[in-house]
């Protein structure tokens, strides 16, 4: 609306360079957070539960989140921020959650019957305040060896396609 990219406009400042079939790049922010949690209030989003959102097998958990703090410096009352879950502890409905703890690492939570869990954990996250970043983790819950994998991996590419960087190694123990 201002008239800077007429090319009829001698008061612009691109005047006279900008003529007809001038090439032109424009560029947006990525915009503003899709779900806006003020540091330090435990705030959550949900849906109702659906046996569509049930998981019986591998899983594979992707989250792009932009944090104040990732790890230490928590100002809430918990030692972990939960990024990504479908697990409350009432009425026995543990399925699984990714966290990052307060200590700087990423925690992957999950029951096979909602009530006995079992967890890993990353190597620590080496992220500055304020970062945008994609987390992932996969849980093999029947390696072949008899027991379970989880792998955790990281990507400064915003989305959560990727390419992935693996954080650490594979974290192995007993048990399918």
């Amino acid at each position: 609306t201002s008239g800077a990219y007429s090319n009829r406009n001698p008061v612009s400042p691109y005047y006279p360079s900008l003529g007809k079939n001038t090439p032109l790049r424009v560029g947006v922010a990525y915009g503003t957070p899709w779900l806006d949690c003020p540091h330090g209030v435990p705030n959550t989003a949900s849906t109702p539960d659906a046996a569509v959102l049930d998981i019986v097998g591998d899983l594979d958990v992707r989250v792009d989140a932009e944090l104040a703090v990732w790890g230490e410096g928590f100002d809430i009352a918990l030692d972990f921020a939960e990024l990504i879950g479908k697990y409350t502890t009432t009425g026995n409905q543990r399925s699984w959650r990714l966290t990052v703890t307060s200590y700087g690492v990423l925690n992957l939570t999950w029951s096979a019957d909602g009530t006995t869990t079992l967890s890993a954990e990353s190597d620590t996250l080496y992220v500055a305040p304020n970062s945008r970043m994609s987390v992932r983790a996969t849980l093999d819950v029947d390696n072949g060896a008899s027991g379970h994998t989880v792998t955790f991996y990281t990507s400064t590419t915003p989305g959560t396609a990727g390419p992935w960087t693996q954080l650490g190694q594979p974290v192995a123990a007993a048990g399918t």
